[in-house]
Formats: C-alpha cells, structure tokens, sequence
C-alpha cells in the first residue's frame, strides 16, 4: 500500500467551495463622500460599532456532500472590519416537502451537512439560521436548476504578456503581466433559454520531487522521490456567462474559462526543485437560479469598480437572506442553490508548449484532495 506523504512546505490554504465574495467588500468599505457648493457643517454620520451584522455563505447543490454554510459578524465600524465566527447556531434546510436537513458546527462558524445529503433538481430549498440569542434568519426559496450541458472541449491560446489582477492583504489589487495559455470552451445549451452559468477552474499539477536537492558531496545517492498532485486556482473571481458570449444558437461561445501560467513560481506549493510533468484543467460548473444569477453579476462590477463616482458600492450587494424575527437587523451574504457538473481535462505532456496547444478531456478528477504526495509510488489516476 502506498505512503501518502503531508508536504509542508508552502502548504497551500484549503479550497473553499464557496463562494469567498465576503473577503473583497473590505475595499470598498468605509468611503464617504461629501460634494457641496456652498459653506456648510460637515456631516459625521452616526455610527454604531456594536451592531454586528450576519454574513451567510452557503452552497448546496445536486452532488453528494458535505455541503457548507459558513456564518460571521462583521466587525464593528470602527476597527479593522474583520470577520468573526457566528458558534453554536442552529443551522437548518428545509425543501418544499417538508424535509429538513440539520447542518452540523464541526469547526468555528462552519457549518456542514451529513456527507449523503444532496439537492434534488426543481426542488426549492429554505435556509434557516437561528442564532443563540434567538433571532431567526432565513433565505427566500431557491430553485435547484440541473446543469442542462457540460463542457465537452476546450482549446488554448498562448499569451505572452496576459495581464492578472492579484488582490493583496491591504486592500490594494497589483497588476502584473505573465507569460500563460488563456482557456476557451463552449457551452451547447437548450434552445431558447439563456444559460445562467457560473464557473470555478483549477489547475491540477502533476509533479514528482526529491525530499532533498542532490548533494554533490554524495555520488551516487538519490533522495527519495515523491509523487504528488496539487490544486491551485486558475482565473478570477466571479466567472460567469454573459450576454455577449451568446451565439446564434443561444450557446455559449469563446468563453474565458481561466488561464494556466508558464512559469513555475506562480503555482503554490511546488518546491523550486520540483518537476512538472502534467498540467490539467479542472472546471467546476454551476447552473444558478434567477437570485444567484444578479448576485454575482452585481459583485462582479463591485470587484471591477474603479473607485469612480457612480461606481457600484458594497451597500448594493443584496443577497437573499432576512431577519424574520426583527426586520432591523442586517443580513449580507448569499444562500446559493445550483446544479454542479464537473469536467478535467489534461493538457499536453511538459514541456510548456506556446503552440500546438491541445487539452483531452479525461477522467473526473474533482474529488482528489488539495494536495498529497506518494512516496516512491506512482498515485492512482494518475495521467500519463
């Protein structure tokens, strides 16, 4: 039986499944302006640092799970606006049937169903939250709308210098130029019917490493070698279909999927010693409902947001989550219902290739793990 090895080394943070959309209104948090054309008092808006708001983010679709809800408080106004951890809340869904799922706190404010339950397409689901204190929360009813087509091809284009918005710790987004294969595909659709579509990709690295580097001072020794597979996210965030990608046929045609890097730094987790020998492409593919669909056409133009004057701000991100218990209280977040589909498909064999680009697509490979290692052996499913 193989060894399976933890590397950590640059150990990369887990993937969340869900949406991250919270993590990015810290930008446009805070900023009020004041125009006026004559002398007047400056106007201080009251502000009450006490009064946390519930940030819901969830996702259930028709796989098998865990699913997750994750829930916090925003921090008060006036200090560093971080998020904290909503504990021991007793977090529920409930279909058009009346059956109830419990979600269960196995960590801090992340909240999981039993591994088996699964979302039933055309069946509406509820959310509900009620906190310690009592108070009752609850999503409007989402639609579960199955994926009607999955993505069957996808080809490459080689960009030189393709430009890549990376956000940093302080708020600010850096611009910078790399070296990377652009991902296209299409998507065939029901006749008639806009396809409303929302993607995750990822890059999954086939490399084998050395525990160590060769020492000159040993001929003739190799350090033992390891087999791995890492994920690391390919594209920005949201990426979902757009009118302008409509053909004829309503299908959706040239969409940008993600892109792949040439250079081996911009990839978490791989040593500098360590040798690519596959890059595949995984594409996570959500059908939304109607609600969905207008949240994260609003949070894309927020993300997009130049900090012009009738640029969208945070306030206009509603989602579908309400007090039911006291109309005063503030909700953010999103309770997303969607039909999943998976594709892997592997590009071809390194070296990095900037023409004669081609992807085959292969066995589903979404289900391994973030990382892991093999000692000396081979992993299964490994793509040759």
């Amino acid at each position: 039986m193989p060894s399976i090895i933890s590397i950590t080394d640059n150990p990369p943070r887990k993937r969340s499944r869900n949406p991250g959309f919270l993590d990015l209104l810290g930008i446009y948090t805070g900023l009020f302006v004041l125009f006026s054309y004559g002398c007047t008092e400056i106007y201080k808006p009251e502000t009450d640092p006490s009064d946390n708001i519930l940030v819901v983010e969830g996702l259930l679709t028709d796989t098998s799970g865990p699913h997750l809800v994750r829930l916090s408080l925003t921090g008060a106004f006036a200090d560093d606006g971080r998020q904290v951890p909503l504990r021991n809340a007793i977090v529920q869904v409930e279909d058009q049937t009346g059956s109830i799922e419990r979600f269960r706190e196995s960590q801090a404010g992340h909240y999981f169903s039993s591994q088996g339950f699964a979302g039933v397409p055309g069946y509406d689901y509820v959310l509900r939250i009620t906190t310690g204190e009592g108070e009752i929360y609850e999503s409007t009813p989402q639609r579960l709308i199955p994926v009607s087509h999955s993505i069957d091809t996808i080809f490459g284009e080689y960009r030189e210098a393709r430009m890549v918005r990376t956000p940093q710790n302080d708020g600010r987004v850096l611009f910078e130029e790399i070296a990377a294969i652009e991902v296209f595909g299409q998507i065939i659709n029901q006749p008639g019917i806009f396809p409303k579509m929302r993607f995750e990709a990822d890059i999954l690295l086939q490399y084998w490493m050395m525990e160590e580097q060769r020492n000159p001072n040993r001929p003739g020794f190799d350090p033992p070698v390891f087999y791995c597979r890492i994920r690391n996210r390919a594209g920005e965030y949201p990426n979902i279909t757009r009118a302008r990608e409509l053909a004829g046929t309503r299908d959706i045609v040239n969409h940008n999927f993600g892109y792949i890097p040439k250079e081996k730094r911009f990839y978490t987790g791989v040593r500098t010693y360590g040798n690519i020998v596959r890059r595949l492409f995984i594409i996570d593919q959500f059908s939304l409902n109607e609600d969905s669909y207008t949240f994260y056409q609003n949070l894309g133009k927020l993300i997009t947001a130049e900090g012009r004057m009738f640029d969208p701000v945070a306030a206009q991100l509603n989602g579908n989550i309400r007090c039911v218990t006291n109309e005063e209280l503030l909700a953010l977040g999103l309770f997303e219902v969607s039909g999943k589909a998976s594709s892997t498909f592997a590009m071809n064999p390194e070296p990095f290739r900037e023409e004669n680009i081609f992807f085959i697509k292969t066995h589903d490979l979404d289900h391994l793990p973030q990382h892991e290692c093999f000692l000396e052996t081979i992993p299964p499913l490994w793509v040759y």
